[in-house]
């Protein structure tokens, strides 16, 4: 008889907790989509060294609005190998940001990747 007791207390508090959240609203956020993944998980970690940047046609300085600015490509590790992520022109935060550009930083245990970021 105690068991019957037991399940009825947890469906009770079952139902009171769907109760809250519809109440609050958050069984509507449940069905709002996931921000996508970022394109890479961070920290990315790799048990070997990435390969030699690869040469890159950068695109012309000539005619680029001075708000503008090219971002080298870089290694990325994905599963077990590394992919080239291409080069890119991006929008500066502002005149006199500076951008720090991505790198592979050696560990004891393998090479951390090192985002790069506006200064």
């Amino acid at each position: 008889m105690e068991s019957k007791a037991f399940f009825r207390r947890v469906r009770a508090c079952a139902l009171g907790l769907g109760a809250m959240m519809v109440l609050s609203g958050c069984a509507e956020d449940a069905r709002v989509e996931p921000l996508p993944p970022p394109p890479f998980p961070y920290p990315l970690m790799a048990p070997i060294a990435p390969p030699v940047p690869q040469v890159e046609e950068i695109a012309p300085s000539i005619g680029m609005p001075p708000d503008q600015i090219w971002i080298p490509g870089v290694w990325e590790f994905q599963g077990a190998r590394f992919v080239w992520r291409p080069g890119r022109v991006v929008p500066r935060p502002s005149s006199t940001a500076v951008w720090t550009a991505d790198r592979w930083d050696r560990l004891t245990y393998g090479w951390v990747f090192v985002p790069g970021h506006w200064q």
